[in-house]
């Protein structure tokens, strides 16, 4: 990452300029659990505002975009998300964002947030992903339920998941195709994180069958 980045927002992570961190091989598994963990903070800066992404790559997106990206952080913010933003070293090949379930945390390739298209796009993915831990009961547990019934993902979208993932996860691939959905359709994801923050997710949403027998068996709705 670029060192504007840090100066501009202001702070690194938990003093890491100035703390040794652990040494682990750049675009490896183990640099992407180093991030999670923390361990790893240098050329990684929590994000608050659009207004970060703005100073360090300046102003090219529309303002439509940069008022959803605005909305987004603050939707992740308010259901208990840190959002981060690391160095393309912690990434393994073509991971452009993570979002971890047992910490509640997101982290952005800073690379690829160089692109105004990905930059949206990806966090309106990952932040799905939040909305899928919330349909599960509660961001508390590390557990995601998908949100929409499997004939709402167009066709083409199941397609590209079964591309990316069919080899490598296909378990992942009903809570995929959801987030790859969500991602190219503006305002969705930061609705879903509304109703998470209101309390009213499943509401909003009307959990499907195998959803709705998990939420009833743990006493989230009756």
């Amino acid at each position: 990452m670029k060192k504007l980045f840090a100066a501009l927002l202001g702070l690194t992570l938990s003093g890491a300029t100035a703390v040794a961190q652990p040494n682990v091989a750049p675009d490896s598994l183990a640099a992407m659990g180093c991030m999670k963990l923390l361990e790893c903070t240098e050329d990684v800066v929590t994000i608050t505002d659009v207004s970060q992404f703005v100073d360090n790559h300046g102003h090219f997106w529309a303002d439509d975009d940069l008022k959803e990206i605005q909305q987004l952080i603050q939707g992740l913010t308010e259901v208990g998300v840190e959002v981060y933003v690391g160095d393309d070293r912690y990434f393994p090949p073509n991971h452009r964002g993570l979002y971890y379930t047992d910490v509640n945390k997101m982290f952005l390739n800073e690379w690829h947030m160089r692109d105004s298209i990905a930059l949206i796009e990806v966090l309106r993915h990952e932040a799905w992903h939040a909305a899928q831990d919330c349909m599960a009961g509660t961001l508390d547990n590390s557990l995601i339920a998908i949100v929409f019934n499997d004939e709402v993902i167009p066709s083409s979208i199941k397609v590209l998941t079964e591309a990316r993932y069919g080899m490598i996860a296909r378990g992942a691939i009903p809570w995929e195709q959801e987030a790859f959905y969500v991602a190219t359709k503006p305002g969705m994801t930061v609705n879903a994180l509304n109703a998470c923050a209101a309390g009213n997710m499943w509401e909003t949403y009307k959990p499907t069958p195998m959803t709705r027998e998990w939420l009833v068996k743990n006493n989230y709705i009756k």
